[in-house]
């Protein structure tokens, strides 16, 4: 136990996951973190309710990390490494459920929206056929939270074609009118690149824009559209965290790095398979 808490005096106080290992090497349990040093600090607090963390910290000899970039990047690889390694103190990610993410679907008449367990790795470049991904979200409802949200900021269509009805979402003004040509199709697409921007945190463009909007509509005496901007603009400052967008594309690399300190080296493999921190 000495050594694991001579361990966390060193941990980054960063994103990332950790491993505890067994005296043999072998991993006991894999978790995820938004600050490394804070959260494996706590299983050493007595502060965890869980009945098999005491069994878990009597065979716990070592302690394991990767630093990523964010708390969703962590949320991904926890679920990638449990599914590999499946730990025998992990119990809610073991078996065949994913995480699940924000998909943009490019294959329909009209770009759906909605959300999927698995990134396809079989999806085209093509800017008409390809899909983009948004996420993990560790939970559906939080996926349809998300796009709920979105949808009040900006409408989005809900049917696959163009038809004479209007989808659900037309009567309730959250749908521009694509499936019943109000807009055209290339003009829908470029719509949808406000909503790409927003789900990535990228919206520095975006607010300039519906600024410029909002002014052009109080100029035009268009009050009612200037008071629907700037309730975008109101949302979109409440944007809290970045999304990554992660494209589909079958990628298989090995990484390594190597530290030279005071005579001791580190080597580090990192593998990535399929676009995806798979191990390391």
């Amino acid at each position: 136990m000495r050594k694991l808490s001579d361990k966390l005096k060193n941990l980054p106080k960063q994103p990332g996951i950790y491993q505890f290992l067994g005296k043999a090497g072998e991993i006991l349990y894999v978790g995820k973190a938004k600050n490394l040093k804070a959260r494996v600090g706590q299983y050493f607090q007595n502060h965890d309710s869980r009945p098999q963390l005491p069994f878990l910290m009597r065979e716990a000899a070592d302690i394991n990390y990767t630093v990523v970039n964010s708390e969703l990047e962590s949320a991904f690889l926890e679920n990638t490494l449990i599914k590999q390694h499946k730990p025998r103190y992990n119990i809610d990610l073991r078996d065949d459920k994913n995480y699940a993410f924000i998909k943009i679907d490019y294959s329909t008449e009209i770009p759906q929206i909605g959300y999927a367990r698995k990134i396809e790795s079989s999806i085209s470049y093509n800017l008409k056929t390809k899909s983009l991904y948004f996420g993990p979200y560790t939970a559906a409802y939080k996926i349809r939270n998300t796009l709920n949200l979105v949808r009040k900021i900006f409408p989005f269509c809900a049917a696959t074609k163009v038809s004479n009805r209007p989808c659900f979402y037309y009567y309730m003004h959250r749908c521009p009118g694509v499936c019943v040509g109000k807009i055209s199709i290339d003009e829908y697409k470029q719509y949808l690149q406000k909503i790409i921007k927003f789900l990535q945190g990228d919206i520095s463009e975006v607010v300039k824009e519906i600024k410029r909007e909002m002014v052009e509509a109080a100029k035009a005496k268009k009050f009612e559209t200037a008071a629907r901007l700037r309730d975008q603009l109101k949302t979109l400052e409440l944007l809290l965290e970045k999304q990554n967008v992660i494209l589909a594309k079958n990628v298989d690399w090995d990484i390594v790095s190597l530290a030279n300190s005071d005579g001791y080296s580190c080597i580090n493999l990192f593998k990535v398979r399929g676009g995806k921190l798979f191990d390391k």
